[in-house]
């Protein structure tokens, strides 16, 4: 099951542009708007799903914890 993360217009323009920046910055290349479009693109359909996944598992293994911490709380006042 494969789910696309969808952007707002404006939350998309301001990533292409820090993208853009990115480059720029780091490799004294502009890139113009359409091939950070499609970087941007790139990385929300192939990393960050690894990204997001990977979060939850962390989440899980928190909460987890946490449910333990409490269940060994409630051994001790039994």
């Amino acid at each position: 099951m494969s789910h696309s993360i969808t952007l707002t217009k404006e939350t998309k323009q301001a990533l292409i542009r820090q993208i853009q920046h990115h480059y720029e910055a780091t490799h004294d290349l502009e890139v113009g708007e359409l091939a950070a479009s499609f970087t941007l693109d790139f990385i929300l359909e192939e990393i960050a799903p690894i990204i997001y996944n990977q979060a939850i598992d962390d989440a899980h293994a928190y909460a987890i914890e946490k449910l333990d911490d409490l269940f060994e709380l409630q051994k001790r006042t039994r």
